[in-house]
């Protein structure tokens, strides 16, 4: 960028880190006729989006609702907690047949409280999700989590 004698023009300076750390460089600003360059230090932090899991039993990463009468229902809580220091934004599914991501609906014995949603830095939400025994059967379903950041610039590995 060049400028006249008292022009002035906005610099923006982004930063698209792939990688979570500490990052630093320099904007070095040139007048001419003077031999001493203006140096502007820049640093950024790369972070990825994580949310952690809390599962209702700490010794196992899994919802069980195990044996339920006919017509009765349980419901058990599913925390997720913002592990970064940026926002994210996450989304719940229900994976496909044949253990593929293709979405498909949940049974109707679940109900799920929130199937998406944002969290700040270091910020909780709870998920409950409740299940009512309607006819005898086993029923195995997978939770997909999906996390993102605000710009959907980074996905984080689904779990």
């Amino acid at each position: 960028m060049h400028l006249a004698i008292e022009q002035f023009q906005e610099i923006r300076v982004w930063a698209l880190p792939q990688e979570s750390g500490i990052f630093r460089d320099e904007l070095i600003c040139v007048v001419k006729d003077n031999p001493i360059p203006e140096v502007f230090r820049l640093k950024c932090r790369g972070c990825k989006p994580i949310v952690k899991l809390i599962y209702p039993d700490n010794t196992k990463q899994s919802i069980d609702f195990d044996r339920l009468l006919l017509n009765q229902e349980s419901t058990q809580t599913l925390v997720l907690k913002n592990a970064c220091q940026i926002p994210v934004n996450w989304k719940l599914k229900i994976s496909g047949e044949g253990g593929d991501d293709e979405e498909k609906k949940i049974p109707d014995e679940f109900s799920i409280s929130q199937w998406e949603g944002h969290l700040t830095p270091c910020q909780e939400t709870q998920v409950n999700i409740t299940f009512r025994a309607i006819e005898q059967r086993k029923i195995e379903e997978m939770l997909i989590l999906d996390v993102e950041d605000n710009e959907k610039m980074d996905i984080h590995q689904p779990e």
